[in-house]
C-alpha cells in the first residue's frame, strides 16, 4: 500500500509536523499492516529525505513546485505503479493519478478561507479536490460538509463519497471526574495559527482574563510563524501564569485534557472533525467549538457542547456563559463523553475494513 500524503514535515524535511491528518495516516498504517501489508508513506519535498516518524518512515518525494497538487500529483504517479492500492491523503493528490485502485480521503474543506468574496470567486480552489475524487474508486470524508459541497457541484460524483467520521481511542483519552466548581483550566490543544483559531483565543481572553481572575488560559500546539509567536508571547507577558503555552507531544496530550474542564476549538476555517475535539469529549470536558467545517458533525449546541460563530466576542460569551452556569457545564461535559462512545477507534477501523472489503 502506497499512502501519498501532503506533509508530515516540510519541505526540506526538517520541521515534523504533529497534526491530525498525520495521526490518522499513521493509524491508518497500522490498520494496513495488521492485514499483511507493506506500507510505504511519501510526500512531496524540495529534497529527497528518508525520515523516522514514529514506527514509519517518510520518504520525501523531490517535486518542482511542492506547493501544486497537480504538479505533486503528476510526479508521485510514477511511485504508485508497483503499489497493489494507493490512498492519497488528502484525495487533491489522486487529482493526476492513474492508478486503478484509489482510496481518497478528504480531512474536511479547505478553501473557506476568510478572504473568499463572490468576485475572487474561483473553482480552480476545490478544482484538484473534485478530480482526485473522479480519479478514485472511492473517497472516504471525515464529515457531511465536504459531501454536502460536493452535491452542489456534481451530485452524481457525490455518489461515490462516504462518510467515516474522525476517532478517538478511550483506552488513552479516558473519563475523568473533575471539580467544576473551582478554578477554570480552558485548553487550546492545537496548531497555533490563524485558521485554528489562535486570533479568535488571543482577542477574546485579552478581554475574560482581565475580568475574570480564576480562569486560566493553557495551549498546546506547534507555532507556525513568526507573527503567532509574538502574539502567544504577548498575551503571556499580560497575564504571567494565567497563560501558559507549552508544544505538547502527541503521546502526551491527554494529560492536559484531564486537568481541563473547557476545551476550545475555535476554528476559522478549514476544518473536518476534529481529533481534538473528540479526545476532549471522552476526557469529560465542556466543548466550545465554532460552526466550522464538520464540527456540528460532533457537537450539537446546548446538548454536548456550545456551538458559536467564529468571532472573539461570540467566544467570550459563550465562556462567560460556562464560568457562571457551572451545572450546564458539567452536564455538557457529561453528555460530550457519551456522544464520544459512538466515535470510538474501534467503530472507525470497523468501518474501514468494510471499505477495504469492497475496494481489495
Amino acid at each position: 500500500v502506497l499512502i501519498a500524503c501532503a506533509s508530515f514535515f516540510d519541505w526540506d524535511g526538517v520541521e515534523c509536523y504533529a497534526g491530525g491528518a498525520e495521526r490518522y495516516v499513521t493509524d491508518l498504517a497500522r490498520l494496513f499492516q495488521e492485514l499483511g501489508f507493506d506500507v510505504r508513506i511519501v510526500q512531496p519535498s524540495r529534497r529527497a529525505f528518508t525520515n523516522p516518524y514514529g514506527n514509519f518512515v517518510i520518504e520525501g518525494i523531490p517535486v518542482s513546485r511542492p506547493e501544486d497538487f497537480r504538479a505533486v500529483s503528476t510526479r508521485l504517479d510514477p511511485e504508485c505503479r508497483n503499489a497493489h492500492l494507493v490512498v492519497a491523503s488528502p484525495v487533491d493528490l489522486a487529482c493526476q493519478f492513474s492508478h486503478p485502485r484509489i482510496i481518497g480521503i478528504n480531512h474536511g474543506i479547505d478553501w473557506d478561507h476568510r478572504f473568499n468574496r463572490r468576485y475572487n470567486y474561483s473553482t480552480r480552489k476545490f478544482a484538484a479536490a473534485a478530480q482526485g475524487v473522479t480519479n478514485s474508486l472511492l473517497t472516504v470524508a471525515v464529515d457531511t460538509n465536504f459531501i454536502n459541497w460536493l452535491r452542489t457541484v456534481d451530485y452524481e460524483l457525490a455518489r461515490r463519497v462516504r462518510y467515516v467520521p474522525n476517532y478517538v481511542d478511550h483506552s488513552i483519552f479516558q473519563f475523568t471526574t473533575k471539580d467544576f466548581s473551582s478554578e477554570l483550566v480552558c485548553l487550546y490543544p492545537r496548531r497555533l495559527y490563524e485558521a485554528r483559531g489562535l486570533y479568535i483565543t488571543g482577542a477574546a481572553f485579552h478581554s475574560l482574563l482581565a475580568r475574570y481572575h480564576d480562569l486560566k488560559l493553557v495551549l498546546a500546539g506547534q507555532i507556525d510563524s513568526e507573527a503567532d509567536r509574538n502574539l502567544l508571547e504577548a498575551l503571556c507577558r499580560s497575564f504571567p501564569g494565567r497563560v501558559v503555552w507549552q508544544e505538547c507531544p502527541p503521546d502526551a496530550i491527554h494529560r492536559l485534557y484531564r486537568e481541563a474542564h473547557i476545551v476550545l476549538i475555535p476554528t476559522a476555517y478549514s476544518e473536518g472533525t476534529s481529533l481534538a475535539c473528540l479526545e476532549a469529549m471522552a476526557s469529560n470536558c465542556g466543548i466550545i467549538a465554532t460552526n466550522v467545517g464538520g464540527l456540528p458533525n460532533l457537537v450539537l449546541h446546548e446538548f454536548n457542547g456550545l456551538l458559536i460563530g467564529p468571532e472573539p466576542g461570540e467566544l467570550c460569551l459563550a465562556i462567560e456563559r460556562l464560568y457562571r452556569d457551572r451545572q450546564l457545564l458539567e452536564q455538557l461535559a457529561r453528555n460530550a463523553y457519551q456522544v464520544s462512545l459512538r466515535f470510538s477507534k474501534s467503530l472507525w477501523e470497523q468501518r474501514w475494513l468494510q471499505l477495504l472489503e469492497d475496494v481489495i
